[in-house]
């Protein structure tokens, strides 16, 4: 199972008879994952500087991409679906 939060405008919950109530997404995403991109992208090029390999591979992309894909399936079709069923 994989399972994705996105972070929020603030870490403020309000809880009363209805339940929890969060605070909104980020709005946009590059406000939700800048840091993510800085990081790679500073990994991305120390790799560079140093002469040293890429810390992700064009394997690991494809996993993703097949594991987005297996996810979007298992969606549509309401049940568990394997990576090597879309791969």
């Amino acid at each position: 199972m994989v399972r994705v939060e996105n972070p929020l405008k603030t870490t403020a919950q309000f809880l009363d008879s209805n339940g929890v109530q969060l605070a909104r997404n980020l709005d946009f995403f590059i406000d939700r994952y800048a840091d993510s991109y800085r990081l790679e992208l500073a990994a991305f090029l120390g790799a560079l500087r140093t002469n040293k390999p890429m810390p992700i591979t064009g394997d690991d992309g494809l996993q993703t991409m097949l594991m987005a894909l297996a996810a979007n399936k298992s969606m549509k079709e309401n049940r568990p679906v394997k990576i090597n069923e879309v791969g």
